[in-house]
Formats: structure tokens, C-alpha cells, sequence
């Protein structure tokens, strides 16, 4: 006992040095380089303390600019701004580092539920980077690169949750001159866009339906076109990213005029893809973690309520978007179906089954030219709302769009109100067309297409193993791991027989020669480990670059839970996939539990323990059989030294599990690299 002690003493000191935390993450590559000593002396860095805003009078406010009204925009407010002027040479701290310096500054804006900035100047020299983060959760987006630096010189950033956000810069040596950089604005969020629990405002009306419901499955590629956006860091709208006549995949991003976009302020532009709810009826729950940032106007119609965008780059091929088709024809189609983001909430799908037919404006008291409008009378199912604004109107008989929405009546508490939305037909004389018709050939539709896929990526789960062989000089495999968030490690380990296999591992983005987070570079046919503790919840990718021919080269996943681990979100959507996590112990320790929870799970997962072998549907320690539903629990009584396997496998798919390591009060549990080259959490 009193070895035990005495360890438990030394590792509380080193605790004391090494922070050892997870952190949360959103588009995400390489974490800032200072995050975790931020986070454990976030006092120590200089900050600027803006004006406190009243979140929820705030919130009250925007609530009530659509009571009483019958026909309105549907634009949303979800920040306020103030005019800042922070730059290195004037505020924050440099930090000293071997291979350059790197600059800090926090922000501190009292009452706000997030905080979005706005650098309105902005270029990064090569080898520089920029990262924001929040530094209590950890969240944060970045790095921004030189690949960011546009002719506009700025960069806008997507929302980060809480009211502090950490500004982290590192400049290498042979660079430091050429940083230039200044926070212009900040937008200072009452929304609650990460639903904190700090907001009593309603989401999105209940009458809406989410695209992850089975109506939405006729419509599964459009979906994916249409985008929430943030403009000047304050007001959100929605918008399609489109095709065009020669099918380049230029990212062509279609709204509406009134929602405010000028030459000016188009960089500000910052688009959410992919923000849905992952289940049908949730209304709720969606990430705003992918994002594009920047764009410049190419084409607006007042009248027609047009405004049309190029975003700074192509959305990043881990997004999985659509370049949606339209139909400039004028044909009047019999039914329609919008997709749009209500209250710019979590994506919805809304259906009229009456035809359309020709009108003006239903948001201008005059304009110049007439017939620029569709009408549709009223929602059969779902409808629009503040937020919606700029999305997309497509015809059910070519699935192309043919309008974005203006404005109207209809809500969740007026099903009879009717919309307008801008015609395509109107906008595409007006200034669409030398844009999407370069060549001008007279094309007067276009289907939908998704852009070119990039290299295969073998999606894997923890626990999996690959052996993996290859002829071809500088030939890659990719592989993608979706992990939970609360495992004590993940390990991805390569043991070749032969040859010269390389790799390299990466969060949120595919690897390469370099960019990398891990790199082992043992040479030859020595075995490479890439070790990370806590590691972070979501995409974590791994790659194989051939050196030299190599066979039989096999590759392990391994994520390692300790007693007192809560791991939360697991998911798995086909059948005959294991996950498996380990449980090392070096000795024998006081009882515990496993805990597959039930609690805000859906599916039918089977939890199976083996003690010194990966369990199989035959061959298992603990098996405790439920017919149907979620939760299951193995009790460990008197546990040996060794490994225990606790393995998760899909009796039919499964999302939101969560896993809990039932605690012991005289245990303490640590990850060390294993003679395996595997991670292991030892319990002493």
C-alpha cells in the first residue's frame, strides 16, 4: 500500500505539470500549439474586456420583430457587434518558442453566449498559423494558413461558444517580419447557437420537419447544397451552392438580396454546412463545426431578390456537399419543396403540393419590373421562418431549383400563410447567367452533381485492425475513425514484416507528407505508434505512404477506457461492426462494473466483456442478454492483472450510447505505451 500511495503522490505532481485534459474540436486540424497551458493559466494572457451585453432582453427583442407581422423578411439577428482595433505590436503577449514566436490575446465579452471575430486585416506569412478557441471547453477552429489569405485581405471566423475566445498565432523565425494582422470587430452572440442551456427562447417551430426524417430521403442530395451563413457577424440567412453550365464546381452560393450582402461585406460571409439534427423529431442537437469562410458578390436584382456569391474556396471534400441543379425555363412546375434553416436552426424540408403561380414582391412596396416572384400559398406540411430567407425552391419533377425564398406569412402558427420566392427564370436575365453561362450557350437547365471525390478512405472503428501491402512508390491508403468523446486513448500502430511503410495521422483532415499531427518516421520495417491521450471527439484519420514496396503490414486501432471512464456518443449505423475498447490492469482490484446507458440512445447494441481476448459472439466472459433496448451492465468481481476487451456490436444500428467504467475509490489509472506499440491504461 505504500508503494501505491507513493505513486499516486509522484503522479499528482506530474498531473501537476502535464495537463492532460480532452479537448473539444469543430473543423479542425493540428490543436493550437499553447491550448493546454492557456487553459490551466488563461489569467496569465493579456485580455480586452468588451462592452456586457443583456442576452436575454436581447433575445426578447428579436422574438418580437415577427409578432404582428403578416408579411416579413426572414432574415435572424444572433450577435451585436463592436468596432475593435487589436493587433500584435499593440495588445497581447508574444511567447518565445524554438522554432518562432507565438502571440496571444483573449477576449472577454461579458454576457454573450458566443463570440464570432472579424479580422479586417489579414495575411499570414508562409508557415504561419491562426487559431481561435474557447479556452474553458477547449473548442476551437483553425489552424487558418496562408492557403487563407485572399485579395480582400480579410478572414471571418465561424461562432465560438462561450464569452471568452483566445486569439493564438505562431509566426516561425524566418517569418516574423511578415505577420500582419488586425481584429477590426467582434460579433458578441445572445442566440445560444450551441445550446447551452442559456436561452429559454423556442427553437424552430415544432411543425417543422427535419431533413433527417423519411421525407427527406427523395431529396438526400439537395439537402446537402443548402447552407446556413453568417454575414457582418451578426445576422444569419440561408443559401444553395449551385452547378453551373460548365460543371467546374466553382462554388457559386445563391441567396437572397435582402439579406444584405454588398461588394463590401461579402468577405464577412462565413456558411455552416451540414447543420441538421442527426435524428428525425430532435429539431435540435446539429453541429456548426463545418464551415467555409469569405466570398465575393457576383450578381444582385433588387426587384428579384437575388444575390448570388463565390465563396473564397471549395468547400473541404470531408463535408460531403452538392452542387445543387436549377432550371431557368420559366415553366411553372405543380408542386414545390423548400429546403431552408428555420429560425436558422437545424435544417428543414417543407412541401406544397399546389401549383405555383406568377407574382410581384411580397417584401418591396415598388419596383421596376413585374412577374418576378413564385407564390406559394401555403405549406401542406412544414413552412418557413425567420432565418429561412435566401433558401432554395425546387421543383419536384426535375429535383432543380427554381427560386429563393423573399418573405411571406407563413409560420408554424399561421399554416395558411402563403411566401414568395424570387425566380430563378427572373434572376438569370438579370445577371445569373453571365456567371453560370460563361460561354454564354444558351443552357437553360442544369442537373445537380456532386464535385470529385478524393482519394478511397476505409472507414474504421476502434478495435479494427487492416493488414495492408503495397508495390507502388508513394502509393497512399486512408482510413477514418469516428470516435466518442471520453476515451482515456487512442493508439493507431503499424507493424510491417517488410519494406518501408510510413504513418502519419491527422484530426478532422486527411494527412499528408506535410501536414501531419503524428509522424513517427521509424524507417525501414520498424514499427511506427501514433499515441494520443484524451483524445478529442469526432474524425481522427489515418494514412500509409509507401517508402519503399512493402506486405502483410498491420495496422491497430486501440482506444483504452479506465474504471471511472464516462464515455458518451457512440454510434454505429451498420450491422457486424465491433467496437472494442481495452482495460489494462497490472494487478488484481476491488470490483467494478460496465454500463452500456439507454438513456437518450436509440438502436439495439449488445455489450459483450472478455478478459485477455477480444470477444466474439461465442466467446465472451459477460453477456447480459436483453431481448430488445439499450442498457445492459457486466459486473467484474474480483478482477486479475491482464487486459479486459469490452466490445459493443450492432444487433441493428445504434447512435448516442453511452459507456460507463464503474469506479473504484483506491484506483488510479494512467496510459503508458505498451512493448505491443499498443496504448494501455494501467490501474494501480
Amino acid at each position: 500500500m505504500f508503494w501505491r500511495q507513493s505513486v499516486r503522490y509522484l503522479l499528482c505532481i506530474l498531473g501537476a505539470l502535464v495537463f492532460l485534459q480532452g479537448v473539444a474540436h469543430a473543423n479542425t486540424g493540428e490543436p493550437p500549439r499553447l491550448l493546454k497551458e492557456t487553459r490551466t493559466q488563461k489569467s496569465a494572457i493579456p485580455a480586452v474586456t468588451l462592452q456586457a451585453i443583456d442576452a436575454s432582453a436581447l433575445r426578447s427583442a428579436e422574438a418580437a420583430k415577427s409578432i404582428g407581422s403578416t408579411v416579413r423578411t426572414k432574415i435572424v439577428s444572433f450577435a451585436v457587434t463592436e468596432e475593435t482595433s487589436l493587433a500584435p505590436h499593440t495588445h497581447g503577449a508574444w511567447t518565445d518558442v524554438s522554432d518562432g514566436r507565438i502571440w496571444r490575446l483573449r477576449i472577454v465579452g461579458p454576457g454573450s453566449t458566443d463570440l464570432n471575430l472579424g479580422f479586417t486585416d489579414f495575411f499570414l506569412p508562409k508557415g504561419a498559423t491562426l487559431h481561435v478557441y474557447d479556452p474553458v471547453s477547449g473548442y476551437f477552429q483553425g489552424p487558418y494558413t496562408a492557403d487563407q489569405n485572399q485579395s480582400y485581405r480579410q478572414l471571418w471566423t465561424p461562432v465560438i461558444p462561450g464569452n471568452e475566445t483566445v486569439v493564438e498565432v505562431f509566426v516561425p523565425t524566418s517569418e516574423l517580419g511578415l505577420l500582419e494582422l488586425e481584429l477590426g470587430q467582434v460579433g458578441k452572440g445572445f442566440l445560444d447557437v450551441f445550446n447551452q442551456g442559456l436561452s429559454s427562447l423556442q427553437k424552430q417551430g415544432s411543425c417543422n420537419i427535419d431533413v433527417a426524417c423519411p421525407l427527406g430521403d427523395g431529396w438526400r442530395d439537395e439537402i446537402r447544397s443548402v447552407a446556413v451563413y453568417g454575414l457582418n457577424g451578426s445576422t444569419f440567412c440561408t443559401g444553395t451552392l449551385i452547378n453551373n453550365v460548365t460543371q467546374d464546381f466553382t462554388p457559386y452560393f445563391l441567396t437572397a438580396d435582402h439579406c444584405n450582402i454588398s461588394s463590401q461585406n461579402a468577405p464577412s460571409v462565413v456558411v455552416y454546412w451540414n447543420f441538421e439534427s442527426p435524428n428525425c423529431g430532435d429539431l435540435d442537437n446539429g453541429s456548426l463545426s463545418q464551415s467555409t469562410s469569405g466570398a465575393t458578390l457576383r450578381a444582385q436584382n433588387t426587384d428579384n431578390d437575388m444575390s448570388l456569391l463565390e465563396l473564397s474556396e471549395q468547400p473541404n471534400t470531408l463535408y460531403n456537399v452538392y452542387y445543387a441543379g436549377w432550371d431557368a425555363s420559366a415553366l411553372s412546375p405543380t408542386s414545390s419543396i423548400a429546403i431552408h434553416h428555420p429560425n436558422t436552426d437545424e435544417k428543414a424540408i417543407s412541401f406544397n403540393d399546389d401549383a405555383l403561380t406568377t407574382t410581384d414582391s411580397c417584401i418591396l412596396f415598388s419596383q421596376t419590373i413585374s412577374d418576378t416572384h413564385w407564390n406559394v400559398d401555403n405549406w401542406e406540411q412544414g413552412t418557413t421562418e425567420p432565418g429561412s430567407s435566401g433558401s432554395g425552391l425546387f421543383d419536384p419533377a426535375t429535383q432543380r431549383l427554381i427560386g429563393y425564398l423573399s418573405g411571406g406569412s407563413a409560420s408554424c402558427l399561421n399554416t395558411a400563410g402563403n411566401d414568395c420566392y424570387g425566380k430563378f427564370s427572373v434572376g438569370w436575365s438579370n445577371g445569373l447567367s453571365t456567371w453560370l453561362d460563361p460561354n454564354n450557350t444558351g443552357t437553360l437547365f442544369v442537373d445537380g452533381a456532386n464535385p470529385p471525390s478524393g482519394p478511397a478512405i476505409d472507414e474504421t472503428r476502434v478495435g479494427d485492425s487492416r493488414t495492408l501491402s503495397s508495390a507502388t512508390l508513394s502509393e497512399w491508403f486512408y482510413g477514418k475513425t469516428e470516435l466518442p468523446d471520453g476515451l482515456s486513448a487512442l493508439t493507431v500502430s503499424l507493424t510491417p514484416v517488410n519494406g518501408d511503410p510510413n504513418l502519419y495521422t491527422r484530426a478532422n483532415q486527411l494527412p499528408d507528407l506535410s501536414n501531419y499531427d503524428c509522424r513517427p518516421l521509424a524507417g525501414g520495417a520498424s514499427a511506427e505508434v501514433c499515441a494520443e491521450e484524451n483524445p478529442p471527439e469526432g474524425s481522427h484519420f489515418w494514412g500509409i505512404n509507401t517508402s519503399a514496396a512493402y506486405t502483410d503490414a498491420e495496422l491497430q486501432i486501440t482506444g483504452s477506457v479506465n474504471p471511472g471512464d464516462r464515455v458518451t456518443g457512440i454510434s454505429e449505423s451498420s450491422t457486424g461492426f465491433w467496437t472494442i475498447y481495452e482495460l489494462s490492469l497490472p494487478e488484481a482490484i476491488d470490483d467494478f462494473s460496465i454500463t452500456m446507458d439507454a438513456t437518450g440512445a436509440t438502436g439495439d447494441p449488445d455489450l459483450y466483456v472478455r478478459y485477455n481476448a477480444e470477444p466474439t459472439l461465442d466467446n465472451y466472459d459477460c453477456r447480459p442478454f436483453q431481448a430488445s433496448g439499450i442498457s445492459e451492465t457486466c459486473e467484474i468481481t474480483s478482477p486479475q492483472a491482464g487486459i479486459y476487451y469490452i466490445g459493443i456490436n450492432p444487433f441493428s444500428a445504434y447512435s448516442n450510447v453511452v459507456l460507463t467504467i464503474g469506479n473504484s475509490s483506491d484506483l488510479l489509472c494512467f496510459p503508458i505505451i505498451t512493448v505491443s506499440t499498443r496504448i494501455a491504461v494501467i490501474c494501480i
